[in-house]
């Protein structure tokens, strides 16, 4: 388990002059909010409330770690509107997110192989932010069959036989994510017996979804106020012998300063990517 430090690090820092950011200290250290879990025998979802640590007060994360990281993130596109346009997407957003994982994992390979782009109104491209709930995934059988299906013959089974990973990428898409952010588990706080299968969900794109049973000892942390220029890593998969405890989960929450106030349309874009050592 990792210690994490009390701390407010540099590197998530926007300049004071962003209208919708606010000096970390005058954040909420915590916050109180209910998660969509799986129930464990698995009949269906089942709300339980949750303490969210803030995650700009910490430092320490990593994929390799806690399953999860937060990174700084430059895009070229600023255009909302540009991420419609499926050959924008995929030739400029995909390479640079290769780009910036490469960096934060020293992984040789990286190929980002598909996104979905996400809406609080459910009015963009396909369902919104799925159920919501607190998910893992995946299962060794689907990667092999994504590795294969991806990658020419030789050469995936060559990369089959060396440490690989399936991570996520999200971040927001023009104005900071409010009342519907992201919220990250820490992966050494998850017990095997927490894991939950399911192979129908908002996680099963091309892959097998794996769920997340409710445990008080989850420790959940949130980036608030996340920013177009902040993404957030999310380990769903590694091939590594200490793999299965490096993986972290992840959820969707209404923020509680959302009940009541003036709904907002939040847009964000989550990206997947085989990574190779």
């Amino acid at each position: 388990m990792i210690a994490l430090q009390s701390a407010t690090p540099a590197r998530y820092r926007l300049p004071q002059a962003d209208p919708w950011r606010a000096p970390a200290t005058e954040l909420p250290s915590h916050l109180k909010v209910q998660l969509g879990y799986s129930h464990p025998l698995g009949r269906g979802p089942a709300t339980q409330p949750v303490t969210l640590r803030n995650g700009r007060l910490y430092q320490g994360f990593g994929l390799d770690s806690c399953g999860f990281e937060f990174i700084v993130h430059a895009p070229t596109l600023q255009d909302g509107a540009d991420y419609r346009h499926e050959g924008l997407v995929t030739s400029v957003v995909y390479p640079e997110v290769e780009t910036a994982l490469s960096a934060a994992t020293d992984a040789q390979r990286v190929l980002v192989y598909e996104h979905r782009l996400h809406t609080s109104e459910h009015a963009l491209l396909g369902p919104a932010w799925g159920d919501g709930s607190a998910a893992l995934r995946s299962e060794p059988a689907a990667i092999n069959q994504l590795v294969r299906r991806l990658l020419p013959p030789g050469e995936a089974a060559w990369r089959l036989t060396r440490r690989h990973a399936l991570v996520q990428f999200w971040r927001p898409l023009g104005a900071p994510v409010l009342h519907w952010p992201l919220a990250v588990c820490e992966a050494s706080s998850i017990e095997l017996s927490d894991r939950v299968r399911d192979p129908v969900g908002p996680g099963a794109w091309t892959s097998s979804h794996c769920c997340l049973a409710p445990n008080p000892r989850h420790r959940w942390y949130w980036l608030p106020q996340q920013s177009e220029h902040e993404a957030t890593l999310v380990k769903l998969y590694d091939s590594a012998p200490a793999g299965a405890e490096q993986v972290g989960a992840q959820a969707v929450f209404r923020h509680p300063a959302a009940q009541g106030a003036v709904a907002l349309t939040e847009h964000s874009i989550e990206l997947r990517a085989l990574l190779f050592w």
